[in-house]
Parts: C-alpha cells; sequence; structure tokens
C-alpha cells in the first residue's frame, strides 16, 4: 500500500520520499488542489483525506494519487539530481569565493634602496 502526502508546508511525500513542492509541480504540471486546502492525504486502497476549513474524506481509489505512488523513484531520482546540482553549485560558489580573497589581498612588493 502505498501512500501520498501533500503536507502544510508545501511539501510533497510520497512514501518516504519528500519532494519540494516546485519540483513534483515540473514532473506533474497537472496537479493541482483546492483553494483552501491545508493538507492531503491519500493512502492506496483506503481513499484520501483533505484538509481544509473543514476534513472530509473521499473513499476508493484515485488514479493521479495511485500514478504518483507509481512514479516514487523517478522522484527520488529527481530529487537526487536536483540535491547533486546544488552541491556542485555551492562548490562552485566557494572555489570562486576563495579566487576572488587571493586575488584581492594586497601584494607587497620589496623597494630597492637607493644608491648613493
Amino acid at each position: 500500500m502505498g501512500r501520498f502526502e501533500h503536507k502544510s508546508d508545501g511539501t510533497i511525500v510520497v512514501n518516504s520520499v519528500r519532494i519540494p513542492l516546485s519540483l513534483f509541480l515540473q514532473m506533474e504540471p497537472s496537479y493541482s488542489t483546492p483553494v483552501s486546502m491545508r493538507s492531503l492525504t491519500y493512502i492506496q486502497g483506503k481513499g484520501r483525506v483533505i484538509v481544509s476549513e473543514e476534513n472530509y474524506s473521499i473513499s476508493g481509489p484515485w488514479i493521479d494519487g495511485d500514478r504518483y505512488i507509481s512514479r516514487e523513484r523517478e522522484f527520488a531520482a529527481a530529487v537526487f539530481s536536483e540535491n547533486l546540482e546544488t552541491v556542485e553549485a555551492e562548490k562552485q560558489v566557494k572555489e570562486l569565493e576563495t579566487q576572488l580573497v587571493v586575488e584581492s589581498k594586497p601584494t607587497t612588493t620589496k623597494r630597492k634602496p637607493k644608491s648613493k
């Protein structure tokens, strides 16, 4: 039994894979939620619970939810790739900062003594 959650902080969780909403929407552009929704939980074979101003549940299968759950590995790979890109970008920024510090250090030159 799989599980799909849209948390109140905007994070999407498919089983144990946490996906930023922005990344999830890139991969599932047709995903939408009711305007007043705070969170949504779908458990395969049981149904959905939607929390908004009022709580309500919808029993039975949710075709889109089943598809999201079936894509768990794709989401995990995308999150890993995005994290890797972030780490690489941070590494490059640190290298550039180090170069700038080295280049901005004043250089001193020794003057030759004046000849008499």
